[in-house]
């Protein structure tokens, strides 16, 4: 396999709003860890001579190929997303499902969605991110180099299912798997490692002003740091949508504890890592999901309830007007379009699917695919929490007002965790065929 590697700043050079956390003191107060896109590109033959630099148009090959960028942010709306991967795909000469934009979901990072209350979005910081992120696939595709993959597993049991503290404990869950896989060079160095594990990043807590990658950063830069090669590490996010650390601070104690646990198991499961094929596949496509229509006399009685629970009333009666003038307008929504993406690495197979979808998804897919499958959060877009259906019978912020910080009129409707669930299935299945029969693969369905 060819395999070419980035890592580029995305941190912020102007003054923005950070994100994640409801009426937090604004702007940032500066920087305690720098934010990266990191960029990994991938060739199942890696034929013809290496890309020009300057161009890094990709060397043709009869075979598959990747690029996956994994940024420090909270996340992307898909409108933003589009553009910037169809202009990466005409530039390198890959098609649309070739390519994953996914976000580590920190909570200590600039505003890239416009969440309310939860910080402004800076223009001039998202046109910058933009070009970076074009520059780091550029980088990654410019001078493949020959590797060999090497697959591993660890099991990581320091995620909590958060909902247990308001007394949810029948569909408590968590996803202690955590696989890696590590492209090695001839030498024994290392170019590039993947690994992923379904948590928030949320050890550092409201109270912090200073932009950070959180834990998924700490553990990221600590594997950097132990592996020779020094080897650019993409450490994804996976279900976490029901998921948090077991501890915060706000004074980066905990982020650095975390990072350190998280980094020890990737760090284990490459050392325990065994060769693995080079062969890659991915598919992608387009799908609705319904949302929970409310009444107008729903939305006044949601307002009254929700600000008696949860406080924050000026936002909470910005959604109720807002709402209410689409239903006025004949103008409210009744779905969401999703992309949800599947690709192979080797024996990995990954769902990508573009919202904080809760753990148990990953149990669901491996039953269904067989073991080595795994959730990619956030990745392609993030249009919020995306439950499983008895979760709505419970309630509480991830299905009665997260949807109104992502500023969306309705929640997804009960069943739709089930809907991804299942498109995500038979994407992974087609996968299987592509990989053995060689099958053309599923292009995006508009």
């Amino acid at each position: 396999m060819k395999a070419g590697a980035s890592q580029v700043c995305i941190t912020p050079t102007m003054d923005v709003d950070l994100t994640g956390f409801w009426a937090r003191e604004q702007p940032s107060l500066g920087v305690h860890d720098d934010l990266y896109a990191r960029g990994l590109y991938l060739d199942e033959a890696g034929r013809g001579e290496p890309a020009d630099a300057a161009s890094a148009r990709v060397p043709p090959s009869s075979g598959e190929k990747l690029l996956w960028l994994h940024c420090d942010v909270l996340g992307f709306e898909r409108e933003w997303v589009w553009p910037l991967r169809a202009r990466i795909a005409r530039e390198l000469g890959l098609a649309e499902r070739q390519i994953v934009i996914s976000a580590t979901h920190t909570h200590s990072g600039p505003a890239t969605q416009d969440l309310l209350g939860c910080g402004e979005v800076n223009a001039a910081y998202m046109i910058e991110l933009d070009r970076r992120l074009m520059e780091a696939a550029r980088q990654a595709a410019a001078a493949p180099e020959d590797v060999t993959p090497w697959f591993g597993e660890d099991r990581c049991m320091i995620g909590i299912d958060r909902r247990q503290r308001h007394g949810f404990t029948a569909n408590a869950h968590t996803d202690p798997v955590l696989p890696a896989i590590a492209l090695r060079r001839g030498d024994g160095t290392y170019l590039a490692i993947i690994a992923n594990y379904g948590m928030h990043n949320v050890a550092a807590t409201g109270g912090n002003r200073l932009i950070s990658a959180d834990a998924a950063g700490a553990a990221a830069e600590a594997v950097r740091a132990h592996f020779p090669g020094r080897p650019v590490t993409l450490f994804t996010n996976g279900g976490a949508g029901n998921v948090n650390p077991p501890e915060v601070s706000v004074d980066f104690g905990a982020v650095e504890r975390i990072g350190a646990t998280l980094a020890a198991s990737v760090i284990l499961a490459v050392e325990q890592a065994v060769q693995c094929e080079s062969r890659l596949a991915s598919s992608m496509c387009s799908m609705r999901l319904p949302l929970a229509a409310l009444s107008r006399e729903q939305i006044e009685r949601r307002c009254e309830q929700f600000v008696s629970e949860y406080g924050h009333q000026r936002e909470i009666a910005e959604w109720r007007d807002t709402t209410l003038d689409q239903l006025a307008r004949g103008a409210a929504p009744d779905h969401l379009e999703i992309d949800v993406q599947a690709f192979r690495i080797g024996p990995a197979r990954f769902a990508a699917i573009p919202a904080e979808v809760f753990s148990r998804m990953a149990d669901d897919l491996r039953a269904a695919c067989g073991p080595r499958t795994y959730v990619l959060g956030y990745a392609n877009g993030n249009i919020g929490y995306l439950p499983f259906r008895e979760i709505y019978q419970e309630g509480k912020y991830e299905v009665e007002l997260a949807f109104i910080v992502y500023r969306r009129s309705f929640m997804t409707a009960p069943g739709g965790f089930e809907l991804v669930r299942d498109k995500a299935i038979d994407l992974l299945k087609a996968l299987q065929l592509q990989a053995t029969a060689r099958e053309p693969p599923v292009d995006i369905i508009e």
